[in-house]
């Protein structure tokens, strides 16, 4: 017999293999050894498809295209339990997967009987993190800037596939330093107020913190600065990046504009000259 506890399994191109289902169970209180079994991968593509397992003293595991054969040594239920349980799929493609459905096939056989259980595995390509950001800006020579909470101008950034997961961030400076926005939502914070900056968060904790965030060039430095960011989806090891030229300028010269014309005679002494 054979009790299983789910019927389907997803791996995530470039991530770790993902355990078709650890919770199957093999019982036969005929026998207290099994003969063999089988796991076909239904739709195999030899380039890419691998399915990893335990090894075992009693159990010899052979493969053949998709076809996987597990022949037992006196092996019981149990063993084939811990053989089955540790089946783990992965497509060694990271970047460009075939993303039909595989099908899993399991068949066990005691000698004199039989139990099968069929899965489906989706073979998923995660969406890059992007960052949006604005393009160049000027700021006066010895002042800040800051980038507005919402609006034109905001610095966001999207990952479809991370939820409620973690993406990491890095911004950084070569002429002044960073001061986030907010800090409070942050998984970590490193560098804030530095020239290297290095946070990680919910999407909603990276746009808190990137939304108001102020740049002060260093004293007396004139000349383009580009802040320099990157972001990491930390579920699939995917990412981003881009920059903002922030230009130190000199502010505009004082300017005097002239009052009205006035006529001062050379014997009227010192005049008072009107606005």
């Amino acid at each position: 017999m054979l009790t299983t506890t789910t019927t389907t399994a997803s791996f995530t191109a470039g991530g770790s293999p993902v355990v078709v289902d650890s919770g199957i169970t093999v019982a036969d209180p005929d026998n207290p050894t099994l003969q063999y079994a089988t796991v076909t991968l239904g739709g195999y593509i030899s380039t890419e498809d691998e399915l990893d397992y335990a090894t075992l003293s009693g159990i010899t595991v052979t493969h053949s295209g998709g076809v996987y054969t597990l022949t037992g040594n006196n092996a019981s239920p149990g063993d084939f339990t811990t053989e089955l349980e540790s089946l783990a799929y992965r497509d060694t493609n990271t970047t460009d997967p075939n993303t039909t459905p595989r099908s899993l096939a399991i068949f066990v056989y005691d000698g004199q009987k039989n139990a099968t259980a069929t899965y489906t595995i989706d073979v998923i390509v995660p969406t890059p993190p992007t960052i949006s950001a604005p393009g160049a800006q000027n700021v006066d020579e010895d002042q800040s800037f800051t980038f507005p909470t919402s609006g034109a101008g905001t610095i966001t950034v999207t990952d479809p596939d991370i939820g409620s997961g973690i993406d990491s961030m890095s911004l950084g400076v070569n002429h002044g330093a960073l001061y986030l926005g907010s800090t409070d939502a942050l998984v970590t914070d490193l560098g804030d107020g530095t020239d290297n900056v290095d946070i990680s968060g919910t999407l909603a904790a990276l746009d808190a913190a990137l939304a108001g965030m102020t740049y002060y060039p260093t004293a007396g430095y004139l000349g383009a600065d580009p802040i320099n960011f990157s972001i990491t989806d930390s579920a699939a090891s995917q990412n981003d990046s881009g920059s903002i030229t922030l230009s130190a300028v000199l502010p505009p010269a004082p300017t005097l504009s002239p009052g009205f014309e006035q006529i001062v005679l050379p014997s009227a002494g010192a005049q008072t000259v009107a606005n």
